[in-house]
């Protein structure tokens, strides 16, 4: 066996010490795993992939409530008056930073959200934390009491880089959350393109082919191939460095010169380098191979037989494993030593071959002896054969003619040529006309002079004119001597006669893509007096009689976007043509072709994605000209992540809007998220139009506050209390009743209810409880409370005065009337001396005077009307009454 491996001058990459570079660039930290720092004291932990040093930063040993987080924790931060607070990277995170977001809002603790909020910016180092950069305007968390989003976007600097968030101000000790804390890389203004259609061939010799397609923009610094073992990751010694110019590789070894394992499993992976010093390539694409070395073995037994017609014929036994590539045949002179030249290739599914030529078209030689020689070829790229058998022939005196050609000249006559043998045979040559299928006789032949080349006749031997329509064989030999005659030749042809109506050739249909086709075809020799006849159907059976009328015989090509009923075609329709030459009198058979529209799969127009405040994402488009037949499919993904085929909603190509507030494996969209939209146009299986990509952010809706607060002042020592709201918070309601001018604390001094009303309510329970007393006004405060993204509304309020009933006089108050009055109130008392007050039902003082005797008089003419309060403080007691004023 021979065997030659054509070497590759290789270049390792050292730039990568592991396969993936992409999956270091990108850096989220979402803070719910535990980093071991339950204190505001400064440390040093580890979170994610790099050290960081925390000041005034924690992370709660178990889930607070009162912290603002989107999963299991987050990082609370406060603000201190000798200690700003940060978090800091203290290692260098390579490949540069794109981006910086996260999420922020102030903590839901104590006071956490009165007075002067937390200010904090967000900074970057390219010096090793020497200097520090703000990435943009500073965060002022006033007034932000849910996780809000804030983003650094196009920072893009590249080389090693380090973070830091840092509070700048605000009143010491408010705490507030930081969460999802996302850095992305360096990230060039142009995508590095990668390599398409990578094939991996395995040539059973002991080494693989790698192909590929360049993408559009060639990468600058080449391509990048690792070959290794499955089981293991390559390393920067496992990757070769290709050209750019060049879209293939062969190896038999990886790059330590180890050569490639019989029966074993490799990957190999493949990638554009754009810019080695920036680290800007592709993503990877790979597959595996299966290293198997194939003996190739040669073939055996080779025969070698004189055709006495000038040709000869090889056979041999084919070997057990037929060679991948056939076989290789050489003819040469006896003695003579073949080249590469000289070789025929014969398929490896025949064990014979004949042939009356050398490889350069010479003729073989009467009486001349030849060398025959013959191996077996596995791979000729690779110069992998087999070893080479010989034997040897000689060649008779009488060849049989070559080249042989009939041609019916279309006056009912044809014209045979033949090339003359070397040398001429001594009797000329026999050349006759039969039918197909029998077998000429003797007198069926015309006798040719040795000197011709060329034989033109319009009968047969006996005379007979040759037939219009009939098929013919043309048998021809040689003949040397009254013994030695060549091996026959044949051809076939129809003889057509002048006035037959012909068909036109070389029919052909092509597609225009643009939902047209283009008919073509040749104009037969009678050129057809009334032009031609085009049908089209949609399977082989002509049901419809229109036809395409084509009037000019000298016509050779129509372009049509209809059928010839009119009917637009199907763009992704196949359809047969029919064509007939028409003749007046009659028409040529009928010849047919195959045709496909393929009108390329269009993707719509002003595609258009909204995210609504419930949760929907909604999607509106415009139709392309002609509908997909399969419709559409739509695919919501969470940003940064690349949609699978099951993520993908199916829709009617009938629709040109669709809306959902799930993904399609039932996950419901999340408030305040970004996710992206991808949506493809379906034509066929095989037909899908380009990708549209969209992205949106879902906002969260705001708590809302109640409303339409209602006091019912039964003026017993209790009141109802009622509202609405027009969205049902997930957490219900919390209320207080407080005197006026005490502010309730929350939760403490908080009520929770789920319900909309409390009716005969007489004290409120949490950190005091509380009585009502007569004449003191009293304050209901009110709130909403959502969920962890929404938080809770502000308060709504209603003031009330607890009073005594109508007609109640305690000891102080002796008289009160009249009762109701318009005018004039007369109050009696049991002491001279005091003050007499007042009192509205929202708990206005609308009148206060000292009084001198034991009775006053007061005018309420100017007053409301409504029920008021009369309050008299004495030196001993204070006492009140009630009123109505008409």
């Amino acid at each position: 066996m021979k065997k030659f491996i054509k070497k590759f001058s290789i270049v390792l990459l050292l730039l990568i010490s592991t396969f993936s570079i992409n999956a270091q660039v990108n850096d989220t930290l979402a803070f719910d795993a535990s980093i071991s720092k339950s204190g505001y004291a400064a440390a040093t932990v580890t979170i994610g992939d790099y050290d960081w040093s925390l000041s005034q930063a924690m992370q709660s040993s178990s889930p607070d409530a009162g912290d603002m987080k989107f999963g299991t924790n987050s990082l609370r931060m406060r603000r201190n008056a000798a200690d700003y607070g940060y978090i800091q990277m203290e290692e260098d995170k390579p490949y540069g930073l794109g981006s910086i977001s996260f999420y922020a809002s102030r903590a839901n603790f104590g006071s956490d959200r009165a007075n002067i909020a937390p200010i904090f910016e967000a900074q970057y180092s390219t010096d090793a934390g020497t200097t520090w950069i703000p990435a943009g305007s500073a965060v002022d968390l006033d007034g932000i009491d849910a996780l809000t989003k804030f983003e650094y976007s196009n920072i893009n600097v590249t080389g090693n880089i380090r973070v830091r968030l840092i509070v700048t101000g605000g009143d010491s000790g408010k705490r507030f959350n930081i969460d999802s804390l996302i850095l992305t890389g360096y990230s060039p203004t142009t995508v590095c393109e990668k390599p398409l259609n990578m094939g991996v061939v395995n040539n059973t010799d002991g080494s693989i082919d790698v192909t590929w397609d360049a993408p559009t923009n060639l990468p600058a610094d080449g391509y990048q191939v690792a070959v290794f073992k499955t089981g293991t990751q390559p390393t920067s010694a496992d990757f070769f460095k290709i050209p750019s110019s060049e879209t293939n590789f062969s190896t038999d070894t990886l790059t330590n010169g180890t050569n490639l394992v019989d029966s074993t499993t490799y990957l190999v992976y493949l990638y554009s380098v754009c810019n080695e010093a920036t680290v800007d390539h592709s993503d990877t694409i790979g597959s595996p191979v299966n290293v198997s070395i194939i003996p190739c073995d040669g073939p055996t037994n080779l025969v070698l037989v004189d055709n006495t017609d000038g040709s000869i014929t090889a056979s041999w036994t084919a070997p057990a494993g037929l060679p991948a590539e056939g076989y290789q045949i050489a003819i040469v002179d006896a003695g003579s030593t073949p080249l590469s030249s000289n070789f025929f290739t014969v398929p490896s599914s025949e064990t014979t071959f004949t042939t009356d030529t050398l490889k350069n078209g010479a003729n073989l030689a009467n009486s001349s002896s030849y060398d025959v020689y013959i191996y077996s070829s596995c791979n000729t790229a690779k110069e992998y054969h087999s070893d080479t058998i010989n034997a040897n022939v000689q060649l008779a005196a009488c060849a049989k003619p070559t080249n042989l050609v009939v041609v019916d000249n279309g006056d009912g006559s044809v014209t045979v040529t033949w090339d003359a043998t070397t040398p001429l045979p001594g009797n000329g040559y026999q050349i006759a006309l039969h039918s197909n299928g029998s077998t000429p006789n003797q007198y069926e032949y015309f006798n040719i002079l040795s000197s011709e080349t060329s034989f033109t006749t319009d009968t047969l031997t006996n005379g007979a004119t040759l037939a219009g329509g009939l098929e013919y064989v043309v048998t021809m030999n040689a003949v040397c001597d009254a013994v030695n005659v060549s091996a026959p030749l044949n051809d076939t042809l129809a003889i057509i006669l002048p006035t037959t109506c012909l068909s036109p050739t070389g029919l052909n249909a092509v597609s225009n893509g643009d939902g047209s086709i283009t008919i073509s075809w040749n104009v037969p020799t009678n050129i057809p007096s009334n032009g031609y006849l085009i049908a089209m159907a949609s399977d082989q059976l002509v049901t419809d009689s229109v036809y395409i009328s084509v009037n000019d015989g000298n016509q050779t090509t129509i372009t049509t976007d209809t059928l010839p009923n009119g009917t637009q075609l199907d763009p992704y329709g196949n359809y047969f043509v029919y064509i007939t030459s028409n003749c007046g009198s009659e028409t040529s058979p009928i010849d047919s072709v195959a045709v496909s529209v393929a009108m390329p799969c269009v993707e719509v127009t002003n595609l258009t994605v909204t995210a609504d405040a419930d949760g929907t994402i909604g999607v509106t488009w415009d139709a392309p000209s002609y509908l997909p037949s399969d419709g559409y499919q739509i695919a919501i993904a969470v940003e940064g992540t690349l949609p699978t085929a099951g993520d993908y909603f199916d829709v009617d190509k009938t629709k040109t809007s669709f809306s959902s507030d799930t993904l399609n494996n039932g996950t419901a969209i999340i408030l305040g998220n970004s996710y992206v939209v991808y949506f493809v146009s379906l034509c066929s299986s095989t037909q899908i139009s380009d990708t549209l990509i969209d992205t949106v952010q879902t906002t969260a809706l705001p708590c809302l506050a109640p409303s339409n607060l209602t006091v019912t002042n039964h003026q017993d020592g209790s009141i109802d209390i009622s509202w609405t709201s027009a969205t049902q918070p997930t957490n219900g309601y919390f209320y207080a009743i407080m005197p006026v001018g005490t502010v309730p604390s929350f939760p403490g001094d908080y009520v929770a209810t789920s319900a909309t009303s409390i009716a005969n309510a007489t004290t409120t329970t949490g950190s005091s409880a509380l009585t009502f007393e007569a004449g003191e006004t009293y304050k209901v405060y009110l709130i909403s409370s959502c969920d962890s993204i929404q938080g809770n509304s502000g308060n709504v309020t209603e003031n009330f005065t607890m009073a005594l009933s109508v007609n109640t006089v305690n000891s102080e108050i002796t008289g009160l009337f009249p009762n109701p009055t318009s005018s004039t109130l007369t109050i009696e008392m049991s002491a001279s001396v005091g003050y007499v007050t007042i009192i509205d039902l929202t708990g206005k003082v609308v009148y206060t005077n000292e009084m001198t005797s034991n009775t006053t008089k007061i005018n309420v003419e100017e007053l409301p009307a409504g029920m008021y309060q009369v309050k008299v403080a004495t030196t001993t007691a204070t006492s009140f009454g009630k009123f109505i004023k008409e």
